[in-house]
């Protein structure tokens, strides 16, 4: 599940409109909810965006039912594409914000390997499936 693809199918409009609209709190309020709809499934992988640890009820609607994992990816490789508090604060500025949170949420932190498809078989390697 891509988190940011389900929000904009469920408000109707992008992530970069919906901030320009409706403001930060309005799609973080969305974010959370749509966690809350697919973290008590099983069986799923939840791609979230990086403001998820924004909001520290957040780690217990995903911890409830998965192993979090966090995939370690150079800022330079992180887009900021369709991405508002990317373009406006920066990826580094967002990283040292954030970053505390991500290494304490993660059960797994995986390096990634420059590709999806290796960073699958990696993280499949750590999980034993």
């Amino acid at each position: 599940i891509e988190m940011d693809e389900m929000i904009e199918k469920k408000l109707g409009m992008s992530i970069a409109r919906c901030f320009a609209e409706k403001g930060e709190e309005y799609f973080r309020d969305a974010e959370t909810q749509t966690a809350k709809d697919y973290a008590c499934r099983t069986g799923l992988v939840i791609s979230c965006g990086g403001g998820i640890v924004t909001r520290p009820q957040n780690y217990d609607v995903l911890k409830q039912n998965g192993t979090i994992v966090m995939l370690d990816r150079d800022l330079e490789e992180l887009s900021t594409s369709n991405r508002p508090l990317s373009q406006s604060k920066g990826v580094e500025q967002l990283a040292h914000e954030r970053m505390h949170l991500y290494k304490s949420w993660a059960d797994i932190i995986l390096p990634c390997t420059g590709s999806a498809p290796g960073d699958a078989v990696a993280l499949k390697a750590l999980l034993n499936l």
